[in-house]
């Protein structure tokens, strides 16, 4: 477990850490041929660590495993080998050339049901917390005066299932 969590930090830091530093340094230098190389990565290590998360569960256990993912992110990276650019080339620009529209289309479903998903959910809350707050003033008596100037006994009787909820949880907070 110990070898396991060194190479998961080496992996860290010689597949995000270093690679990060070095995008920092090459936009500071205002390099912008280097920002491609960069951008190739980023994408790659993206499709990598996806399929990382699918792979890892069947094949952790393959002697030599960890190390390999380092030996590969390191190959994606590197000036000599250029890795990332070489998958970029050969399979994943091809194949995002050629499911563009589809990929596009996934994406714009995936935000407008999201969108809609976010405003049920706010519309919800809304209502509750208007619910609560309606049932909070009511609970204040109609007489101050009579009572001195003070809050006394003031009771509340719910009508909804969302007051009743709604008073079930402020009873036991």
């Amino acid at each position: 477990m110990v070898v396991f969590s060194v190479f998961a930090r080496d992996s860290f830091l010689l597949g995000y850490a270093y690679p990060g530093y070095k995008c920092f340094k090459d936009i500071e230098k205002n390099k912008r041929e280097e920002w491609r190389d960069w951008m190739v990565y980023w994408l790659i290590l993206a499709v990598f660590t996806m399929a990382e998360r699918i792979t890892d569960a069947f094949v952790f256990w393959f002697p030599l495993y960890s190390e390999a993912k380092v030996v590969c992110v390191v190959w994606l990276w590197h000036r000599r080998t250029q890795g990332a650019k070489l998958l970029y080339e050969a399979f994943l620009k091809p194949f995002l050339l050629e499911h563009e529209q589809e990929v596009d289309k996934c994406i714009d479903e995936s935000r407008t049901r999201a969108t809609d998903l976010f405003a049920s959910y706010w519309s919800r809350a809304m209502g509750y917390a208007q619910t609560c707050f309606y049932h909070a003033l009511q609970s204040f008596p109609q007489n101050q005066s009579a009572a001195g100037g003070r809050v006394q006994n003031a009771q509340f009787t719910p009508n909804t299932a969302h007051q009743a909820a709604a008073s079930s949880y402020y009873k036991t907070s």
